[in-house]
């Protein structure tokens, strides 16, 4: 078993960074929020910051250690039923840095330690999973010209912006409940519009095919079942935020 003390050295990040001052936003306000049909938006503008409505702590986990939200286990019930408004903020003088994926997922660790007392582990578990490929017909994907990111997603409908295929696949394994691993090798950053027939919809009335259909058709690539040996985090305490 390895021990996870997110001030440490993390499972993704480099040891050195524990001995470096550590990363963190200067401001953080956390507000429970409830939006229909479990929806939600999340965008970073540049170095110095996000905001984010509807997220869910597992997401905010996920996204922190750069593992797909299937891989974060032994979490309460609460952790699920509840949805959250986060905007955070940096010194002004770092609005004019790039967005850093690292080190926002640093900050992002340090605000769980921070706000909901987040421990963890990891172990290392055979799962099964999609593996995402680029189509025969080769890829479909727009090329993004944006510094920053977003994310927006509701039954049936998910857009990306400023994202690489890994982050797709990182949203495609919340919606099949299972991880999609990126083996495209692609790092490029794309705008990504993927609407799909969601099984989910009693109306049925959908005039999009089935996710892998739709996968294919609008963005070029395909899913393949595997089974791989994986890390998960296993979660040992957490607990609501604290106030702001």
């Amino acid at each position: 078993m390895k021990l996870l003390p997110f001030a440490g050295c993390a499972l993704l990040f480099p040891c050195a960074f524990a001995q470096q001052q550590r990363a963190a936003y200067d401001v953080v306000s956390i507000h429970p929020i409830e939006l229909p049909q479990g929806g939600m938006s999340l965008q970073t503008t540049g170095g110095d910051g996000f905001r984010e409505r509807g997220w869910k702590i597992r997401g905010i986990i996920a996204t922190a250690y750069g593992l797909p939200a299937q891989r974060i286990l032994n979490l309460p019930q609460w952790v699920d039923a509840t949805q959250y408004e986060i905007s955070a903020r940096m010194d002004a003088t770092y609005a004019r840095l790039p967005y850093d994926s690292q080190l926002y997922r640093q900050r992002l660790q340090s605000l769980l330690e921070d706000r909901f007392h987040l421990h963890a582990h990891i172990e290392q578990r055979l799962l099964r999973v999609y593996a995402l490929e680029y189509a025969r017909s080769g890829s479909r994907l727009t090329p993004s010209t944006t510094l920053s990111s977003s994310a927006t997603m509701q039954r049936g409908h998910l857009s990306l912006s400023g994202a690489t295929v890994a982050s797709l696949a990182l949203e495609l394994g919340n919606v099949l409940s299972q991880e999609v691993l990126d083996r495209t090798g692609d790092t490029r950053r794309y705008d990504i519009d993927l609407d799909w027939s969601d099984a989910t919809d009693s109306l049925g009335d959908s005039d999009y095919p089935e996710l892998p259909k739709a996968l294919e058709e609008q963005c070029g690539l395909n899913l393949a079942p595997q089974k791989a040996l994986l890390d998960v985090l296993i979660i040992d305490a957490i607990a609501p935020p604290t106030s702001n």
